[in-house]
């Protein structure tokens, strides 16, 4: 008793005096024990990751495919346990490997590196070109979902505000956010923008977001997490556009090439089915989804959250049906964007002439998804999607929305006093129309002013008329009506007379309707400009 009442120290001081061997190994053991208590949770953590990651299957397979790709989130399924264990049940393993190099993954399938390559759509149409398209698209894999985004200093208020030679920006070359960047120059006519993209370039993420932070920058395209970032600790920015808005551009796409199409089909087969069992079941599992994310980025969860947030997975049902057009008598959703994307390389002067020849079929095999009528131990997707809806808005709550940018700005001609809209009018509003499928969460006005009369009022009426003809024409394309509002802004907000031009000429470019996207909701702050706000002073344009 006398002796359990002295302190540790001296107890242990005591121990060395009489057994000092013993004493050492029983110090080193608690401190091994500590050592170990400590690494305790890294090493749960490591065993976690090796759980959910693909291993080794030497021994166990008698094929294994190699897929190259890069350390976005949307291709960690091609590292999942869930994956490799579905292809092992036909003697395949699977290799996953990082080459962040887009040409070099498009070289890899052309020379018989690899077997597949994950790469983005826009990527493929531009590397391929070089190696003959050695590869043919069998599925998608996930389109940015607001996962890159159009960031503005203080000084760019929207889209239209980008059309400068003055501006500075900062975003990673060759990458899905050139590519975002590009598809707005074209849609927004943002033509001062183009010689200017080289400059913009990075070589990395963080030196992008660096640039916009110190102002060497005053805009940036981004990705997550560093667009939620930039949102959140760089005063004065605001997000222009993202994936969210910008649907059916930067897609992600699995392309296999056709030696193992030709050679391997059977293969083509499994590793497609293995990777739509392996995604359908994180999907209705989303806290595996999240931990696999975790694993697969390194990243805590609150890194990783609006990362996954950035990600709209594609189903197999979404595959077959919504994109590959199987059992439909419409047109493959695929075959559009990828000639979008053709197009919009060619207008940033990327290839002089469409680089596919208008025939998006020949990099697409629909044959492996249209076989899939029903795959043995793949769970149907229980999370449902949410589709844009528009509600109805009072005149004053449309007058408040916020500009993303102009979408159509060239004369739609009317006759004097007249509201008919002629051929080439209704081309320039088709064209429009179809720009408008890339941008399904914003909403649309249309605006039209006329030349100055003797009656105000009635000017007001006449621009009213014209307004809601470019409406309707819409809306007969396929633009829901709570989505258009149209604004008859009289002969009020008309253009500056240029220096010698005849009273004739400036009175036809008054007879003027243009489009807006408009963001779907107004915004606190006042930061953002509004329709309203482009209209005063004369001239409609920031």
């Amino acid at each position: 008793m006398i002796r359990d009442a002295y302190p540790i120290p001296f107890r242990l001081a005591a121990m060395f005096n009489r057994h000092p061997i013993i004493a050492l190994l029983s110090i080193a053991i608690l401190v091994a024990l500590g050592v170990w208590k400590y690494y305790e949770p890294a090493r749960l953590a490591q065993e976690r990751d090796k759980q959910l990651l693909l291993t080794s299957d030497a021994g166990a397979v008698d094929r294994t495919v190699t897929v190259w790709g890069d350390d976005w989130l949307g291709y960690m399924i091609f590292k999942s346990r869930a994956m490799q264990e579905a292809l092992r049940k036909h003697r395949i393993g699977i290799r996953y490997v990082q080459v962040p190099d887009f040409r070099e993954r498009v070289r890899g399938i052309a020379e018989g590196k690899c077997d597949f390559i994950a790469i983005t759509a826009d990527s493929y149409i531009a590397n391929g070109k070089e190696f003959d398209y050695p590869g043919v698209i069998l599925f998608l894999i996930d389109e940015s979902f607001g996962g890159d985004a159009i960031i503005g200093g203080h000084s760019v208020p929207n889209l239209d505000a980008l059309n400068s030679d003055k501006l500075k920006g900062a975003l990673v070359g060759n990458s899905p956010s050139e590519f975002l960047l590009k598809s707005s120059m074209a849609h927004f006519r943002l033509e001062k923008l183009q010689p200017r993209i080289k400059s913009f370039r990075r070589d990395k993420a963080e030196d992008a977001y660096a640039d916009l932070a110190s102002g060497k920058a005053d805009f940036a395209v981004l990705w997550e997490p560093f667009a939620s970032r930039a949102l959140r600790d760089i005063p004065g920015t605001r997000r222009l556009l993202d994936t969210s808005h910008a649907r059916g551009l930067v897609l992600d796409v699995t392309v296999a090439s056709r030696s193992v199409m030709l050679r391997e089909p059977v293969v083509a087969d499994h590793v497609t089915r293995a990777y739509f069992t392996a995604l359908h079941y994180y999907l209705n599992n989303p806290n595996e989804m999240r931990a696999l994310a975790e694993a697969y980025s390194g990243q805590p969860a609150a890194t990783v959250d609006p990362m996954l947030a950035g990600v709209r997975f594609i189903s197999l049902d979404e595959n077959r049906g919504d994109w590959f057009g199987i059992a439909s008598t419409g047109a493959a959703r695929i075959t559009e964007s990828m000639q979008a994307i053709a197009d919009i390389l060619v207008r940033a002067g990327d290839f002089p002439a469409d680089p596919i020849a208008a025939n998006p079929y020949s990099l697409l095999n629909s044959r492996v998804l249209a076989g899939m009528v029903t795959v043995p131990g793949l769970e149907q997707v229980r999370l449902s999607r949410q589709q844009a809806h528009f509600a109805t808005l009072s005149e004053s709550e449309w007058k408040a929305l916020p500009v993303t940018g102009t979408l159509l700005d060239d004369p739609i001609n009317f006759s004097t006093g007249q509201a008919d809209l002629d051929e080439d009018s209704q081309a320039l509003l088709r064209e429009a129309a179809r720009r408008l499928v890339y941008y399904p969460a914003q909403r649309v006005m249309v605006t039209a002013q006329v030349s100055p009369g003797s009656d105000g009022e009635q000017d007001r009426l006449l621009s009213q008329a014209r307004a809601d003809a470019v409406r309707t024409f819409l809306i007969n394309t396929g633009v829901h009506a709570s989505r258009v509002f149209a604004d008859g802004r009289g002969s009020t907000g008309l253009p500056e007379r240029l220096p010698g031009e005849s009273d004739a000429a400036w009175k036809r470019r008054c007879r003027h309707a243009r489009i807006y996207l408009l963001e779907p909701e107004a915004k606190s702050g006042g930061s953002s400009i509004t329709v309203n706000a482009l209209h005063r002073d004369g001239e409609a344009k920031p």
